[in-house]
């Protein structure tokens, strides 16, 4: 049950912690964001990239049982730090050389200055940048999100349009702690960075939140609407594992 919970995709926005909540693991001290959830049937834990605990505090739930859970689960929770240690971070400053996913690949972003002309190539994608760019960070992910722009709508209006659904809005929106999301009315929301991932991921994330449109919530029912429209999603839930940190997430 537990392993389950690094995807919680629909979680309520963050009700700030007092100053100065902190769960002690090991040797560390970890910041606790508290979020309370009236759909949640129980308490849930989330070890986000930057080693702080997202806790879900069930409807009838309170701050001091959520934190007594996270204490009871310490030693899980420091296999999960022991794995965020040894995973890949996505660097703070990209130059030419560093390495960057697109679509599932890992590409080597090349530069050139040649007469007054520079250009970045990132696999199939180039694109100019200004001859004193030093950090290529914010120039790449800009030029990632006008493609996920043009490319996730599309691509989740084919699926929604195979399954017989209609969502009623589909936006690429800068998602700081999930994949996707998906309103009781029907709107979808896309992380941007889907498009760094491969096309499989991608399209199980993009089915995960077309399937909440049957069933608004993470029951045994919904996994199997997601079973069944992509057999294979414990292979992508995998790979988001081990590859959110290096997306920065």
């Amino acid at each position: 049950m537990i392993n389950q919970l690094l995807f919680h995709f629909h979680a309520p926005e963050p009700v700030p912690a007092p100053e100065g909540e902190i769960l002690a693991i090991g040797d560390r001290q970890l910041p606790v964001r508290l979020h309370r959830n009236p759909r949640a049937r129980r308490y849930l834990i989330y070890v986000r990239s930057d080693r702080s605990i997202r806790l879900t505090i069930p409807r009838r739930g309170t701050r001091h049982e959520g934190l007594e859970f996270a204490r009871n689960h310490s030693r899980w929770i420091e296999r999960q730090l022991r794995k965020l240690d040894a995973t890949v971070l996505a660097p703070k400053h990209w130059s030419a050389g560093t390495e960057i996913l697109l679509r599932g690949r890992i590409c080597v972003l090349e530069t050139e200055r040649s007469e007054g002309v520079c250009t970045a190539r990132i696999g199939d994608e180039t694109f100019t940048f200004h001859p004193e760019t030093a950090n290529f960070r914010p120039l790449v992910e800009s030029h990632f999100r006008q493609l996920a722009r043009r490319e996730l709508p599309p691509r989740a209006i084919e699926l929604a349009a195979l399954h017989r659904l209609e969502p009623r809005k589909i936006t690429v929106r800068n998602q700081s702690s999930r994949w996707g999301s998906c309103s009781a009315s029907g709107s979808i929301s896309l992380n941007w960075r889907l498009i760094q991932t491969p096309p499989e991921v991608r399209d199980y994330i993009i089915l995960h939140e077309l399937m909440h449109m049957k069933e608004m919530n993470h029951s045994s029912r919904f996994w199997k609407w997601v079973e069944a429209v992509c057999p294979d999603y414990l292979q992508s839930e995998n790979w988001l594992r081990l590859n959110a940190a290096r997306l920065g997430l």
